[in-house]
């Protein structure tokens, strides 16, 4: 579980990513799947969830 303070997120195995935020009753959700031994990529990762939350922030 993540959370920037008002929205909270939870990642899944290969790259997934659900992010919601109770204040604007928006949820977000990515699915992808990352070919790395890892299957995590934080240069990948970080732009998208901070994406992700400038969405649901708007709706």
């Amino acid at each position: 579980m993540n959370t920037d303070g008002t929205w909270l997120g939870h990642g899944g195995y290969g790259g997934q990513f659900m992010l919601a935020n109770p204040d604007t009753g928006t949820v977000v959700v990515y699915f992808s799947v990352l070919e790395n031994a890892s299957a995590y990529d934080p240069d990948f990762s970080a732009p998208l969830v901070k994406m992700m939350g400038e969405v649901a922030a708007r709706c």
